[in-house]
């Protein structure tokens, strides 16, 4: 059985400014089997990708997961069977090859900082959502897929 990266959200404060970094999970090809397996039943992030005909990878879903876990959502987020409510969502899963990536992060209020900062432009200081911090400053690193 495959051990789960260690993906967790790291923060650091000075001066009202937030300083988060994310160590994501390695991209993952979507297989219920293996999210079952694999995803921890935690709250977090996640991040959903199709491959398009260029081959290259696209964002098409991102969002946070508090209650049933990253497992659960990620789960239903990319079964197109479980998507009828989507339509957008099921065409993407039903036309194109499919990944995820998440990370752990156990704050809500850290989840609703970090969701507003991917909702903006990245590059420009960001307001936290919870009201907490004046700045909001990102930083991401890629875990490597396990052999």
């Amino acid at each position: 059985m495959k051990s789960v990266p260690k993906t967790i959200v790291h923060k650091f404060v000075k001066d009202r400014t937030a300083y988060y970094t994310i160590n994501w999970s390695p991209i993952i090809r979507v297989d219920k089997y293996d999210i079952q397996r694999t995803v921890p039943a935690m709250a977090g992030i996640f991040e959903l990708f199709y491959r398009g005909n260029d081959r290259k990878l696209h964002l098409f879903h991102y969002g946070i997961a508090w209650l049933g876990g990253l497992r659960a959502v990620i789960r239903e987020m990319t079964d197109p069977l479980l998507m009828k409510d989507r339509p957008d969502i099921q065409r993407v899963l039903k036309d194109h090859e499919c990944y995820y990536r998440f990370v752990v992060c156990e704050s809500r209020e850290d989840l609703e900082d970090l969701l507003a900062f991917f909702g903006k432009m990245k590059g420009a200081p960001q307001k936290a959502a919870s009201g907490r911090y004046d700045n909001v400053r990102l930083k991401e690193v890629t875990s490597k897929p396990q052999q």
